[in-house]
């Protein structure tokens, strides 16, 4: 074996050993990050593998109440208890505590017309009666700690909405209970790291051996040829915008928390200690930025990669009824109130359900930040010909003249806390359901978005209202 030249050892081999001992690091984080990237996948999946089996025993549930109120032609909820119709429900949650916290009946007034408790029944559902919405787990799912519907316990509550004919009477609630999800991921957590942590050991070391391996190969290669490297353009147009707005968008949060840090840095080399105050402050913005930075790489990915639709015509005035009494709640926290303007006729539309509920929200939740005040929103559904037309218009501060043909595009916003995806999104969910979308003034002040679909060929029957 030839001698490698001595320039070549002298300067590559420190290189290359700190390289590979840095590459040892990076990669051994790497895993260490995959691998709790992935436990809380394993949790995430967990979650909506129960809230899904909650969901299709509430949908079930709402229908067999549908089909009794059709049975008596009647809309009124308060039959129910007298009924044995919701005795599995009972059955549920008796039987299983740990998983079910509650099941109830609430009429469009707020009223508990049925809950497993029998005591909390008649009584009065408060504005406040959830604290968050969990857009991870569908846009019918909240976090509730209320006492009337949870008795005080955490829970994630599944809302169904309810209908007679054409006319929202109420919803069917099931409670699933936050603390009895994290006793069985425990247990599940502990299985997963018994299996995989002496298989993660193992392969770090196989990677730390090959590592080695190689080093020898790229000395060998060093001493043979000089290495060129070479840099990749993107070619792509919207690719190269994406990640321009990426980068732009990442920049702040990292500044804040390199201030942070910084910060820290200099309190211990100067042995001044931060006060308590100051140190919950810096963790605090600290991991808003960090929560920032990971919604803007969730969202990003759901543009990028957005579920397949499921295309299903339903009835668009009772879902619209649906989204606002939902979304109502939260908007009154904003003192923002919300007002419904439905035609008399219904109007049905084919497209996916949970898009446009996630349009709605959107463009309802922009509404809000442009209204730091409070104010009035108009939800507006008009029928023309063989189209329908939502109008959603806010009395906020407004649109500049110069941005609003900007506003679809990713990454452009007005908004400090705006990601700039979310109408781009709203967009690509309203043309590939075959509609279009405006953004343009309201009279006298704010911004109104106005989408144009396609009615369907033949109105829904009233028991096809919900699916």
């Amino acid at each position: 074996m030839d001698p490698l030249p001595i320039e070549v050892s002298r300067k590559t081999i420190v290189l290359t050993s700190t390289t590979i001992a840095v590459s040892l690091v990076v990669l051994s984080t790497v895993a260490f990050n995959l691998f709790l990237a992935g436990l809380h996948a394993r949790e995430r999946d967990l979650l909506l593998d129960e809230i899904q089996d909650v969901r299709t025993q509430g949908t079930r549930t709402a229908g067999r109440i549908e089909q009794f109120l059709e049975s008596l032609s009647t809309a009124d909820l308060g039959d129910l208890a007298e009924a044995d119709l919701l005795d599995a429900a009972d059955t549920w949650v008796a039987s299983d505590p740990a998983r079910y916290v509650y099941a109830a009946v609430v009429d469009s007034g707020g009223v508990l017309r049925w809950h497993t408790d029998r005591r909390q029944r008649g009584k009065q559902l408060g504005r406040d009666w959830y604290e968050s919405m969990v857009p991870d787990l569908g846009v019918d799912v909240v976090r509730t700690q209320d006492q009337t519907l949870a008795a005080g316990h955490l829970a994630y509550d599944l809302r169904v909405p309810i209908a007679r004919g054409d006319r929202y009477v109420g919803s069917f609630h099931l409670g699933l209970s936050q603390g009895g999800f994290a006793e069985r991921w425990m247990r599940e957590r502990h299985g997963v790291l018994r299996r995989h942590v002496p298989w993660a050991a193992v392969i770090v070391l196989a990677v730390a051996a090959a590592a080695w391996s190689l080093c020898f190969l790229t000395l060998r290669l060093l001493a043979l040829q000089k290495t060129a490297t070479q840099t990749y353009m993107l070619a792509a147009e919207e690719l190269g915008r994406l990640a321009a707005g990426l980068v732009h968008e990442i920049r702040n949060p990292l500044h804040a928390l390199r201030l942070n840090l910084h910060a820290f840095r200099r309190t211990q080399r100067d042995t001044q200690a931060l006060g308590p105050a100051e140190v919950t402050r810096m963790l605090e913005q600290s991991s808003r930025e960090i929560d920032r930075i990971d919604r803007l790489l969730g969202q990003l990915s759901h543009f990028t990669t957005p579920d397949e639709p499921r295309t299903e015509g339903f009835n668009l005035n009772v879902e619209l009824e649906g989204i606002v009494d939902f979304i109502s709640q939260e908007l009154r926290r904003s003192h923002i109130e919300v007002q419904l303007d439905l035609p008399k006729s219904p109007a049905s539309v084919r497209m996916d359900r949970a898009r446009l509920r996630q349009i709605m929200l959107n463009l309802l939740h922009n509404a809000r930040d442009s209204m730091p005040d409070g104010g009035r929103v108009d939800v507006r559904l008009v029928r023309k010909a063989t189209q329908v037309e939502i109008l959603v218009s806010d009395q906020g501060r407004g649109i500049a003249d110069a941005d609003r043909p900007h506003v679809f595009e990713p990454f452009f916003t007005t908004n400090d806390d705006g990601t700039g995806l979310g109408l781009a999104l709203v967009k690509r969910f309203v043309e590939e359901a075959g509609g279009q979308i405006q953004c343009r003034p309201n009279t006298p002040h704010g911004t109104q978005f106005l989408i144009r679909l396609s009615e369907a060929s033949r109105f829904l029957s009233p028991g096809s209202a919900r699916r």
